[in-house]
């Protein structure tokens, strides 16, 4: 799992953001009562050649292991899923890599380019079949205070 703060990431960090910034360092109440805005890009993409038929849609205790990797991030993230459409039980953004099947580097890529669209503090990134990973970046983003 990777966590990046969204500004490090970009060339050009909007003025007006910059300032909003420095506003809420500043004070000390406003900065506590801050929500941290992430977006969380899980790579679910892959041929499941070891785990055939699909194991992103095997049932983990009456789920798609899929649905319980997204249900372990937190309420208020964005996500952008890198993989093939499907349904979920949450909203997600979907995107590919190019090419298409071109591994998990281009997947990475392709995540990372789609969630600098969203307004975020943060991007984590997990693998698809990690029931608990958004657990793990809760407690990451936790220690980039």
């Amino acid at each position: 799992m990777v966590v990046t703060r969204a500004s490090q990431t970009t060339a050009g960090v909007d003025s007006a953001r910059e300032r909003q910034l420095s506003e809420n360092a500043a004070d000390p109440d406003e900065q506590a009562s801050s929500v941290r805005r992430v977006t969380a890009v899980v790579l679910a993409g892959g041929t499941s050649q070891r785990f055939a038929p699909d194991k992103l849609a095997e049932q983990v205790e009456g789920k798609p292991l899929l649905d319980r990797t997204l249900a372990s991030l937190p309420e208020h993230m964005a996500i952008v899923v890198v993989g093939a459409v499907r349904k979920v039980a949450r909203p997600v953004i979907f995107t590919s890599e190019d090419p298409p099947g071109g591994g998990p580097a281009a997947a990475l890529v392709a995540g990372v380019r789609r969630a600098l669209a969203e307004p975020s503090d943060a991007i984590v990134t997990l693998p698809a079949d990690a029931p608990f990973g958004g657990q793990a970046a809760g407690t990451l983003l936790s220690r980039l205070d």
